[in-house]
């Protein structure tokens, strides 16, 4: 069994390991079964990132929810702001859960009054599915700008597939080169 920092979910030779040994749902590996149990005793050096020469003595991995208060530079998973406040929160978890299928992690920021919880449940077939929420525990309102799932992919994938088309010829697959920058389809009208 592995320490209670580290979970994971299995299936059909699947493989998603998460790490909360920060205090934030971390995903240190999605992918292929890598035997988690084999590596009991050399789990936090697995985990562990090496440091390279002239970088952070001790870098914080920012977690699913990307947080810039965790030194995170890119783009957060959760964007907002309380009349020009809380734009920077940094959350703890609070509760897990967990059983075979499914892990689920609710973290808050009790300064920022803002609770968020992320599910993944890992189906039969090896699929991972995610939902995400936010509260907004505080006084005032939160004007929620953006909430993102981010899943880690690997460095030698090339491409990705999502789906187009519309009336009988919805679900047309289409696939591109994975390129820099943001890929994202909104749908403004109609049925989604």
């Amino acid at each position: 069994m592995a320490p209670s920092s580290v979970y994971q979910l299995l299936a059909d030779g699947v493989s998603l390991i998460i790490d909360t040994s920060s205090g934030t749902p971390v995903i240190a590996h999605w992918g292929k079964d890598v035997g988690l149990e084999k590596f009991q005793d050399e789990l936090p050096n697995l985990l562990s990132e090496s440091i390279p020469y002239a970088s952070i003595d001790h870098p914080q991995a920012p977690g699913v929810w990307r947080e810039n208060s965790r030194g995170f530079l890119g783009r957060p998973a959760l964007a907002g702001h309380r009349a020009g406040q809380d734009w920077s929160p940094r959350f703890e978890i609070k509760n897990i859960e967990n059983d075979s299928s499914h892990l689920s992690f609710v973290s808050e920021d009790t300064s920022a009054g803002l609770e968020v919880s992320v599910s993944y449940q890992m189906l039969p077939s090896g699929v991972v599915l995610v939902s995400q929420s936010v509260l907004n525990t505080g006084a005032k309102d939160y004007a929620l700008e953006e909430l993102l799932t981010w899943l880690p992919i690997p460095d030698q994938a090339t491409e990705t597939i999502d789906f187009t088309g519309r009336w009988v010829l919805e679900r047309q697959p289409q696939r591109r080169k994975i390129q820099s920058g943001t890929w994202s389809r909104e749908v403004r009208e109609g049925r989604s």
